[in-house]
């Protein structure tokens, strides 16, 4: 039989999907004010970086990319 550290380390194994009823289960996620305004402001700052690039060459060959894919 072979020595396996890892299986030494981990002990009876990695650690399974099965649920544990001793724990409570997460039954409802609902997105908060706080997510709702950083998912906001972190697109009106793309937006806007989005803008300022489309002045410039590098901007402009950035958009094409993105628009066209990566095959150009």
């Amino acid at each position: 039989m072979k020595f396996d550290p890892i299986k030494m380390e981990l002990g009876e194994g990695l650690p399974s999907n099965v649920i544990d009823d001793d724990e409570p289960n997460i039954i409802n996620i609902h997105p908060s004010d706080a997510w709702a305004t950083w998912r906001m402001e972190l697109a009106n700052q793309i937006e806007k970086t989005i803008a300022a690039l489309v002045g410039t060459i590098i901007g402009r060959l950035l958009l094409l990319k993105m628009l066209c894919g990566t095959h150009i």
